[in-house]
């Protein structure tokens, strides 16, 4: 699976820096792929990694159409967001199944205990993935024309601010619940690190949402 983030400037905020080293460090074990949406970062180039030059907060869409030209599974998610191990094992599970999509609510941990114990403790979402025509069908979806135009057009959502997340997880319900959407939080793969000093881009206006943000089918 290839997954898709958009990369945190290095030297800046320690804490995001080390989270986001250390999500990289699980990425490496179960990506076929990396790529970060901004400038390159150094400390977090490897052989699989890739950067498409982009503003600090990409826009969605950007990375929806990324992932609807490859040929494989993508993930988007966020940058400080650590794969379990186990997470490899699931995804060949979602082939077999013939899945299309599958999301997660996130489980947090200490950083300074590990990654266990963790607890699902809030309705975080970071994380969404689907098969290469997947993502085209969400594309679509995304520049369909909106009720209102460009005022509530999702095309202004963007990584790293409000809605983006919340915006998906209804699209997924809305285009993928009937054809194999599964909801793979019980498999603990999504974790995310307790911090604080979250820093957001700029907010969008609300936008035209396709269905109500509901999880696709137990995984397990």
């Amino acid at each position: 699976m290839i997954l898709v983030s958009t990369a945190r400037p290095m030297g800046g905020d320690p804490v995001y820096e080390r989270n986001q080293l250390f999500a990289k460090a699980s990425w490496e074990r179960v990506a076929t792929a990396i790529v970060y949406f901004n400038d390159p970062q150094p400390a977090l180039k490897s052989p699989i990694t890739r950067f498409v030059p982009s503003p600090p907060f990409p826009h969605l869409i950007d990375l929806v159409n990324f992932c609807a030209d490859q040929d494989e599974w993508c993930a988007i998610l966020n940058a400080d967001i650590w794969l379990a191990p186990n997470f490899k094992k699931v995804a060949e599970q979602l082939k077999a199944r013939h899945a299309i999509a599958a999301s997660s609510w996130r489980w947090n941990f200490d950083p300074a205990a590990g990654v266990e114990p963790c607890v699902h403790d809030d309705n975080g979402l970071d994380f969404f993935a689907a098969a290469s025509g997947a993502w085209e069908m969400l594309h679509r979806a995304m520049r369909a024309p909106s009720p209102r135009g460009d005022e509530d057009s999702p095309t202004q959502l963007r990584l790293g601010t409000q809605q983006w997340d919340s915006w998906c997880l209804g699209a997924f319900n809305k285009l993928f619940a009937n054809i194999g959407f599964y909801d793979i939080t019980n498999t603990k793969c999504v974790r995310h690190p307790r911090h604080e000093g979250r820093v957001y881009g700029p907010p969008p206006r609300p936008v035209h949402f396709l269905a109500w943000p509901v999880m696709g089918a137990s995984f397990l």
